[in-house]
């Protein structure tokens, strides 16, 4: 029971709080680009996706490679795509457990390398916050229970939030990279479905190593899953900040789509559009007049025993 205890709490940390937050930053991200986009925000959109962007494709990339997939093509970042593909990994791979691996790490390594980002920051910018949540974190390494996640949860929030005041400049500043990161938080729903078997042997692998740790030497097993629920627990706090910001961007880019509406920003776009809509009816209007004045072999009378399908 131990060791499935453990296994459990291994496969539950290392995958859940990145999966199902990233889940929850997946449609606040689809609709603040929504909310931005057309011609008044592309600049704007441009902008914020220079932050995460490479950090996504990069960890594609590393997955990709790391676990036998063919790379393709690839671009880290391209702001001038005529297609509006901002960066992409192109891969290909046989069906084997390796690379059913590699895909699941394809799927979730781009979000918790933005939550690795967001770590980082807050272990420079406010060393006192970081070290804060770490302690609430200390008992973790003999039980570990949803006061012990509050408790870490309560120490970032207040760290940052609680007497703002103190230390301004560095909490502002690691809230912008925090919000230039959150919308890149976020899984794809479409490599997640092609991860499940990855899932699948991702959570075989952990169980031989808990078992082989659990043999050789017990201290390690423990040594390894207080390393887990820390990692988890931190994510997790880290996560729902990126979360809170998200929510926050999504309120302004809100504010910027009733703007777009309210002072018709996006005219030109329009009267383009439409232009364009209209020249293309004109001309596949002129395009039928042609054929209907120009007898074809449809229009030939039929020859004998010819039979017309119409």
């Amino acid at each position: 029971m131990a060791f499935l205890g453990s296994l459990l709490q291994l496969v539950l940390l290392l995958v859940v709080p990145t999966t199902v937050l990233g889940l929850l930053i997946l449609p606040l991200y689809r609709l603040f680009c929504y909310a931005v986009g057309m011609e008044s925000g592309r600049r704007l959109l441009l902008f914020l996706h220079v932050p995460f962007t490479p950090l996504r494709e990069l960890a594609h990339l590393l997955a990709a490679t790391l676990f036998g997939h063919q790379v393709t093509n690839y671009r880290l970042l391209q702001l001038r795509a005529p297609d509006g593909e901002l960066g992409f990994v192109e891969h290909s791979y046989r069906r084997n457990p390796l690379t059913a691996l590699g895909n699941f790490f394809f799927a979730l390594w781009p979000a918790l390398g933005v939550t690795l980002m967001a770590l980082l920051a807050l272990r420079l910018l406010l060393p006192e916050v970081y070290a804060a949540v770490s302690a609430s974190t200390a008992n973790l390494g003999t039980a570990m229970g949803i006061g012990d996640v509050f408790a870490a949860i309560g120490a970032l929030f207040s760290g940052i939030f609680a007497d703002f005041q103190y230390r301004l400049a560095p909490k502002l500043l690691f809230l912008l990279i925090a919000a230039l990161l959150c919308l890149g938080a976020y899984v794809a729903l479409e490599d997640l479905l092609h991860a499940v078997s990855g899932g699948v042997v991702f959570a075989a692998v952990v169980a031989c190593f808990t078992l082989l740790c659990g043999l050789l030497d017990p201290r390690l097993s423990r040594v390894l899953l207080f390393g887990v629920r820390w990692f988890g627990v931190m994510t997790l706090c880290l996560q729902l900040l990126l979360l809170l910001l998200a929510v926050g961007m999504l309120v302004l880019g809100t504010v910027f789509f009733l703007a777009r509406l309210l002072f018709g920003l996006d005219r030109r776009y329009w009267r383009r559009y439409y232009a364009a809509e209209d020249a293309a009816a004109a001309h596949a209007m002129s395009e039928t007049a042609e054929v209907a004045a120009t007898p074809g072999d449809d229009d030939a009378p039929p020859e004998n025993d010819e039979i017309i399908w119409r």
